[in-house]
Order: C-alpha cells, then sequence, then structure tokens
C-alpha cells in the first residue's frame, strides 16, 4: 500500500508539475499578445498621427517666394 500511496503521488505531482509548466506557457503567451497588441496600436496612432500631420502640411503649405520675385515686387 505504501508503494501505492508513492506511485500516486509521484504522479500527481508529475500531472501539477505539467499543469504549471502549461500555465505558465500560457501566461508568457497572453503576454506576449498583450505586448503586441500595444505595439500594434501604438503603430496605428504614429501612423494616424503622421498622416493628420501630412494633411495639415498639405493645407498650410503657402508658396515662399524666391529672391527674384521679391526683388521684383520691391521695385515696381
Amino acid at each position: 500500500m505504501d508503494e501505492d500511496a508513492e506511485e500516486e503521488e509521484k504522479m500527481r505531482q508529475e500531472e501539477e508539475r505539467k499543469w504549471l509548466e502549461r500555465e505558465r506557457i500560457a501566461q508568457e503567451m497572453f503576454a506576449q499578445k498583450k505586448a503586441m497588441e500595444e505595439l500594434e496600436d501604438a503603430k496605428r496612432k504614429r501612423l494616424e498621427e503622421e498622416d493628420r500631420n501630412n494633411k495639415q502640411n498639405k493645407v498650410a503649405k503657402v508658396p515662399v517666394p524666391t529672391i527674384e520675385e521679391i526683388q521684383v515686387r520691391w521695385t515696381r
């Protein structure tokens, strides 16, 4: 009976070890998924900001006169 109890205890410990390993892997995968989601969100926000800036720059661009154009204006 003692051997059976020891064998059951070993099996229980092995199952617990396997469960803990699966749990560790699951937590690691979840952390990686969250990190990837955060990176994707940051990338999306950066691209949206760049797009917004590009649109503002297109609207806000005013032609800068050349030196020659300025000189012509002053000589008139």
